[in-house]
């Protein structure tokens, strides 16, 4: 397996919700479509001709991106991301804390069909060093 570059990896992870979002609509048009087609609303030359090739094409396309999203973020991004728990764990902060960070757009984070919250451990990082506060002189302490 050939070694994936940081940019090819945070490409896959952009794209996961995209062909996420792709996917879940696809599988509500696929029915109505069908039922469309069952009530007689869709005529068997348009069904034929028309939205049986699309339907193939749309199909094979999404296949063909969720493999590549597969082969590109197999190991790699999987090892870089942190479900909800884990964080509050880790960084010892509430669900509630993540929520609200989530919320107010500090925190990038990925949602996955199941509905679990998943983190980026780089986003994590970059999020404690703007974070981080760094006194210009430091005074001594009173004992």
């Amino acid at each position: 397996m050939r070694k994936r570059t940081k940019q090819q990896i945070s490409r896959a992870v952009d794209a996961f919700p995209l062909i996420k979002n792709a996917t879940d609509a696809y599988a509500q048009l696929q029915p109505a479509l069908k039922q469309l087609h069952k009530r007689g609303y869709i005529s068997r030359r348009n069904w034929k001709e028309k939205l049986l090739p699309a339907d193939s094409a749309i199909n094979e396309t999404l296949q063909n991106l969720w493999q590549v999203v597969k082969e590109v973020a197999s190991s790699d991004v999987l090892t870089q991301l942190l479900r909800e728990d884990q964080v509050a764990e880790q960084f010892e902060v509430s669900r509630k804390t993540l929520y609200r960070r989530r919320k107010s757009k500090e925190l990038p984070y990925i949602k996955d069909r199941r509905g679990t919250i998943w983190y980026a451990r780089e986003d994590l990082e970059k999020y404690v060093e703007r974070s981080k506060v760094i006194p210009l002189t430091e005074r001594p302490r009173k004992i």
